[in-house]
């Protein structure tokens, strides 16, 4: 076993991460969508949320969003930023157009009942929608291997992200 495949190992053992952000992803993922508020549910196929875990060398950042917009961003280690699309407008409508457009995406994709962290360099992105969660992984340093379908919705996580890190760096 390579040092990079202990990292991952130890990455993918929830006892190295923080409680907190454990419930709270575990929350994200039992949302349905009579949770959410300011949406017009019968106006929404299927996908309505997304877990997004971002692989780091020794932690992963998650992003929770949802159709009406409320956006928080949590890493592993405990550190949280709550609410961000509630307080960003601009987050806000990015995040509504990535979960809106991610329904295209979701019809070429298999439901999944696991939700293992990505390794370093890679990000698992889960579509959580009425028949399911649906996962699609984006790695960074091959992203030849992503169908134009994955690419545009990695395009649309990196306007959100851009979004996010702007705000924050404001703030």
């Amino acid at each position: 076993m390579g040092f990079k495949d202990f990292l991952n190992d130890l990455l993918n053992s929830k006892s190295s991460m923080d409680p907190g952000f454990l419930k709270a992803r575990e929350r994200a993922f039992d949302t349905k969508i009579s949770d959410l508020s300011d949406i017009d549910a019968d106006s929404i196929d299927n996908i309505f949320g997304a877990v997004v875990d971002m692989g780091m060398s020794s932690s992963v950042s998650s992003l929770f969003c949802f159709r009406n917009g409320k956006t928080d961003l949590y890493d592993s280690n405990g550190h949280a930023t709550l609410n961000l699309g509630q307080k960003y407008g601009d987050v806000n409508s990015a995040v509504k157009n990535f979960i809106k457009s991610a329904e295209r995406t979701a019809v070429s994709l298999e439901p999944v009942r696991e939700y293992p962290f990505p390794g370093e360099g890679q990000t698992n992105i889960y579509l959580i929608g009425r028949m399911g969660v649906y996962k699609t992984t984006y790695e960074i340093n091959r992203p030849s291997t992503q169908t134009q379908s994955d690419k545009y919705l990695n395009t649309l996580l990196r306007d959100v992200m851009t979004k996010i890190r702007v705000r924050l760096q404001r703030s």
